[in-house]
């Protein structure tokens, strides 16, 4: 199956509706909208839409064109948090009744900002924020984390509430 290239570009915060028209019927299938920073396989989905979803994807099938468009409703819910400029993105259709899985159409959605924003005329932090990735299976059950900062390196830190209490004297 041929893969329909796709090179998207959308205002962060706005309402617009993408139609993508893919080969082939998809309309008996659950269809993906995915969107994410790159394309590794732990990156985290910035948009995620599926047609098994109420008000998400839409699909029609044109059966003398044999294609299927998609109808892509993004909000602003889905964009008005977005730092990059530039998200990898795919669609993809899954039988579920089989393995069956395919992806139609693949490439960019560029996150165009705008000069007016909600935050004009306050003072934003100037540190760079950083996120750090943690897997709760990393902490003790029953656990406190906190940030410490020690000559201007801040870590994370932890004690469990049986610790805190004995430090305490409880």
């Amino acid at each position: 199956m041929a893969q329909v290239l796709l090179n998207l570009s959308i205002h962060r915060g706005d309402t617009e509706t993408f139609r993508v028209k893919i080969p082939d019927d998809h309309t008996n299938r659950k269809v993906y909208f995915t969107a994410k920073k790159t394309r590794s396989l732990t990156d985290a989905r910035q948009i995620d839409l599926s047609n098994q979803e109420v008000n998400q994807l839409e699909l029609s099938y044109d059966a003398q064109a044999n294609e299927t468009e998609v109808v892509i409703p993004l909000l602003p819910e889905h964009t008005s948090d977005l730092t990059v400029t530039t998200l990898e993105i795919d669609i993809q259709s899954v039988n579920s009744l089989s393995s069956d899985i395919v992806t139609p159409a693949s490439g960019q959605l560029h996150v165009n900002f705008d000069v007016r924003t909600e935050f004009d005329n306050y003072d934003l932090p100037t540190e760079p924020v950083t996120f750090q990735q943690v897997d709760a299976s990393d902490f003790k059950v029953d656990s406190l984390i906190w940030v410490q900062e020690v000559n201007g390196i801040r870590t994370m830190k932890e004690i469990t509430i049986a610790e805190l209490k004995t430090e305490l004297g409880i």
